[in-house]
């Protein structure tokens, strides 16, 4: 794991106005097998909350 974006692979600059989000000089872009495992994970989480308002809905 790298020790400057603790395995983000982004790193956070702060400015006078403004915060700016690079990408790591170290670890370089996260890996897109990675995004992908994240992106799956995030469409069964959704798809979840779908069900169970779908559910409260026919409830109600």
């Amino acid at each position: 794991m790298c020790n400057l974006c603790n395995g983000r692979h982004v790193v956070h600059t702060f400015n006078d106005y403004s915060i700016e989000i690079k990408t790591c000089p170290v670890c370089g872009p996260k890996p897109q097998e990675l995004i992908n495992q994240e992106n799956m994970v995030l469409d069964q989480k959704r798809a979840e909350v779908l069900a169970i308002l779908s559910a409260v809905k026919e409830a109600v």
